[in-house]
């Protein structure tokens, strides 16, 4: 009776795990937490070297939907605010900089006015990690478009196009995205420069920016459904 009470309890526990194992594996789906999304650099670099610029920079957008497809290259929403901290800009050295995003508001040198670029798509790439423990998202913003400006340095170059890409990775600490950087070696293209021999060719990208949802400070959490 023993021996077929611990096989029991053994096909049983065996039977759980199983099916654990199986539903996690299944599991095709993230859910977040809410579909708006703010990410706000303190300071976001474009370049290398002494022609390098920092600047704060804030992107806003929204997920299509709160259950994401965990399929590579599937569109999840979109971009659809971009702004720089005019003013605050400044080269590695300490010098005045300046950088415009192309959203059909800025004027770059109070000049010439940039046309909408917006929305720039956002695209799922994959996640790190062990599942269901995931510790990194990696997304793809699509569209990207901006013009800096170091004057000291002589440099003035926008980079971009409605096809350049941009790979970001959003850190999952506990089940929340806490910050958002581009990837090692991310870059742009350059595709207009004044002096470009002064200008960072392609333009790289960096910085950590933290992620919470639009007009709050709550964070965002992502869960494997």
């Amino acid at each position: 009776m023993r021996t077929y009470m611990k096989l029991s309890l053994t096909a049983l526990v065996t039977a759980f795990v199983l099916a654990s194992a199986i539903g996690t594996a299944s599991a095709g789906r993230l859910s977040i937490s809410n579909q708006s999304l703010r990410v706000a650099w303190a300071r976001l670099s474009f370049g290398s070297g002494i022609t390098s610029i920092s600047c704060p920079v804030t992107l806003e957008g929204t997920f299509h939907y709160r259950s994401i497809i965990k399929a590579a290259r599937s569109l999840i929403g979109y971009i659809t605010r971009g702004a720089v901290g005019h003013g605050s800009c400044r080269t590695s050295v300490g010098t005045a900089a300046e950088a415009w995003i192309w959203n059909g508001v800025e004027r770059i040198l109070n000049e010439i006015t940039t046309t909408n670029t917006l929305p720039w798509h956002l695209t799922y790439e994959g996640f790190g990690g062990n599942l269901p423990n995931i510790n990194r998202l990696n997304l793809l913003l699509r569209g990207i478009k901006i013009t800096i400006s170091a004057p000291l340095a002589g440099c003035l170059a926008t980079y971009g196009s409605p096809t350049a890409n941009v790979i970001g990775e959003a850190t999952v600490s506990s089940g929340t995205i806490t910050d958002l950087r581009p990837e090692p070696n991310a870059s742009l293209p350059l595709t207009e420069s004044a002096g470009p021999e002064r200008c960072p060719n392609p333009g790289t990208l960096s910085g950590t920016g933290t992620v919470t949802q639009l007009e709050s400070a709550t964070s965002l959490t992502v869960t494997l459904i």
